[in-house]
């Protein structure tokens, strides 16, 4: 449909759109009095903005059947944007049936059409949709959907990690035991806020307790066989299918936490070895468009992929920045340490490039302009030309303390902050990237999870509290 957006992994299938990763971006141009969404869901939080206002958090059900959840209502008719993102992971764990099912909107399409050029309507018609055609928040107004696709965001992010990439943990007020759906908040993580600071459309992969080795209560016998080298690919957490094709300018990575926490932890040489190889599985992939078996050696070519950014402009040749980024929480080893090994390790492959220049400093990425850098070097891996490996530590001197502590040993949204203009920082210095806008994404009300929020159309100033009475308790 020409006037929806989604920014974020998916699947189309027919009329409706899969999703289960947190992070993912539904934006819709709507005309009325109120409008629904249609979703068949499996109880997850997501934050809704309205014309711009965060107005509430969107509790679902587990849906047997498509249930209606209603946006908005206004005392009058008129165009009204509306996006939703979710901030909660998918219910159970990989390989379950925990995605989400768009099934559609309740409400009238505006009169003068969404304005958008023909690129979207080809995109939905060929079943696939991007993230290159998605709008982020960085523009919150009517008009986001009314301009073409040069209004798109020319920075592309692609965020990969565990629970603390996922946001779990970030929101304190929202309690810290019983149902800890509340506790997450995907929209308040690092990787999110960094993502809309910059203008960037970003993609978050994440998944709690997901480790490169070994993940979260995994014994020695089951190493290597339920990590993120055998999900990243995935459009769907919760389904294998055809691999998403990115093309990003920035791939973070935050991973290990899960493969060090004592006891039972990985030894360190395998830990480096499998991280290491990881990292060159993915931007192998990234760079040649190959995206084979998961599992196989660096470079394999084993089947073809499914297009996720058809017509994103990105090469192979693109200028690529990789971030291996390692704290908050201490496993407790030297955390730090081991993933500093591997990125020194990965420096080395661009030895042969340009003179081993681009080991150095990436070439500039800016909004709307990307310059490849030179191959060169008769023994170098030319996939790894124009890459630039660098590290990021998210320790704090202190400890995870006060406010900096969220749920369950997380970091807090405050941590997250922190955090996030860490990367920022380390972006703008690298390649350029500068914050566009203060932050965007403010605390969600923690209370009801009632959908009868707050209206903009409300005139005065008690009907405006009897409508937000579910959110201000």
């Amino acid at each position: 449909d020409p006037c929806v957006r989604i920014m974020g992994r998916h699947v189309v299938e027919g009329t409706k759109v899969l999703f289960d990763l947190p992070g993912v971006v539904v934006t819709a141009l709507l005309a009325g009095e109120s409008a629904d969404i249609v979703l068949q869901d499996t109880a997850n939080i997501y934050a809704l903005w309205v014309d711009g206002s965060h107005v509430a958090r969107l509790g679902t059900g587990r849906d047997d059947v498509p249930t209606r959840y209603n946006l908005f209502r206004f005392r009058r008719s008129h165009t009204t944007t509306v996006q939703l993102q979710k901030l909660t992971e998918g219910a159970g764990l990989p390989e379950t049936q925990g995605f989400v099912t768009l099934i559609g909107f309740r409400g009238e399409r505006p009169s003068g059409g969404c304005g958008l050029n023909s690129d979207w309507r080809l995109a939905v018609a060929r079943g696939s949709l991007s993230n290159d055609h998605g709008a982020p928040f960085a523009a919150r107004d009517s008009t986001a959907l009314e301009l073409g696709r040069s209004s798109l965001p020319s920075r592309r992010m692609l965020l990969i990690g565990d629970s603390i990439t996922c946001g779990y943990g970030a929101r304190i007020g929202a309690g810290c035991s019983g149902d800890m759906r509340g506790a997450e908040d995907a929209a308040a993580g690092f990787a999110a806020l960094a993502g809309e600071r910059l203008g960037a459309d970003y993609e978050l992969v994440c998944w709690s307790g997901i480790g490169v080795h070994r993940s979260a209560g995994q014994t020695e016998a089951f190493w290597g066989t339920y990590g993120m080298p055998q999900f990243w690919h995935r459009p769907l957490f919760t389904r294998s299918g055809p691999a998403w094709i990115s093309r990003p300018h920035v791939v973070v990575v935050h991973l290990g936490t899960n493969d060090l926490w004592e006891p039972g932890a990985v030894p360190r040489a395998i830990f480096l070895e499998q991280y290491r190889r990881f990292v060159e599985t993915v931007v192998t992939a990234l760079r040649k468009q190959d995206y084979g078996d998961p599992g196989a050696p660096p470079g394999t070519r084993t089947g073809g992929a499914r297009t996720g950014l058809a017509d994103s402009g990105g090469t192979g040749a693109d200028p690529l920045l990789v971030v291996l980024a390692c704290g908050p929480m201490d496993p407790g080893p030297d955390f730090c340490g081991y993933v500093a090994e591997v990125v020194h390790q990965l420096q080395d492959r661009q030895s042969g490039c340009d003179g081993g220049a681009s080991a150095e400093r990436p070439s500039t990425v800016s909004a709307g302009s990307v310059h490849a850098a030179p191959i060169s070097g008769e023994n170098s891996d030319e996939s790894w030309c124009g890459v630039s490996v660098r590290l990021l530590n998210f320790t704090f001197g202190d400890g995870l303390r006060g406010g900096h502590l969220g749920c369950v040993g997380h970091p807090s949204a405050v941590a997250h902050a922190v955090m996030a203009e860490k990367l920022i920082a380390l972006l703008d210095s690298e390649i350029g990237w500068r914050a566009e806008a203060a932050p965007l994404l403010r605390p969600a009300p923690v209370g009801s999870y009632d959908v009868n929020w707050c209206s903009a159309g409300y005139t005065s100033l008690l009907g405006l509290l009897v409508a937000c009475r579910s959110i201000l308790r």
